[in-house]
């Protein structure tokens, strides 16, 4: 498979970047960069893509935090971050995405415990994570699929 990341040209218009889904009317709600050898922190001009609504950087080298201008992606329905070198704590401000559908955070290096802010997002179906998990779990009524492999691999 192609690189996606070569197409990517200022010169152009980025809804024909490869990776890049957008709207009819030129707003990109899709970047799948999964897999593309993307190494370093999140880079900043991702803030500029207010309108994600999928937003998959699983399978790359990526690390540092997740970055505070995550927050302003209130149409967010998909967010896969595993398999990155991401650290640090997971911040409390997805609670704003009360559309997120899918979570997974598994086999970064994440630290500290979930925020419940997590918990209370009433839309959120499948979620990935390392980690413990705490009470508020049961907050989510439209919980359908859970990975504990971690979870479970790390108590035998």
């Amino acid at each position: 498979m192609p690189n996606p990341l070569i197409s990517w040209n200022s010169s152009i218009d980025c809804c024909s970047w490869g990776g890049v889904t957008c709207t009819s009317n030129g707003h990109v709600v899709g970047l799948d960069l999964s897999s593309e050898t993307i190494s370093g922190p999140i880079p900043g001009s991702f803030a500029n893509f207010s309108n994600l609504r999928v937003l998959d950087l699983s399978s790359n080298n990526i690390s540092g935090p997740i970055p505070g201008f995550f927050a302003n992606f209130s149409n967010l329905r998909v967010l896969d971050l595993s398999s990155n070198n991401i650290s640090g704590m997971v911040p409390g401000f997805f609670a704003k995405f009360s559309k997120l559908t899918s979570l997974s955070l598994s086999g970064c290096r994440l630290n500290g415990t979930f925020p419940k802010e997590i918990f209370q997002v009433p839309t959120l179906q499948t979620i990935d994570l390392s980690g413990s998990l705490p009470d508020s779990i049961g907050n989510l009524k439209m919980l359908s699929t859970i990975d504990l492999s971690i979870v479970i691999s790390m108590v035998q």
